[in-house]
């Protein structure tokens, strides 16, 4: 609820489909992660934050998400 409604997480985290009403994410790249070149952005990355233990945050511990989301 929070990632979705609240704080808008997907918003950074996901491809964005920018023709849609209300620039929802592409569908399948929610939480993926996305590099924001394309806005002029090329330095700026937003990492996955799907639970996949490989390439997400499937193996960080509550604690460690925690402080990501404050400290980051």
């Amino acid at each position: 609820y929070l990632v979705t409604s609240v704080s808008g997480c997907l918003v950074c985290h996901s491809d964005v489909d920018w023709q849609a009403p209300g620039f929802p994410p592409k569908a399948g790249t929610e939480g993926s992660g996305r590099t924001w070149s394309e806005e002029g952005l090329p330095f700026l990355t937003s990492p996955n934050i799907t639970p996949d233990p490989e390439t997400g945050v499937g193996t960080w511990t509550d604690d460690m998400l925690a402080r990501a989301i404050r400290e980051a």
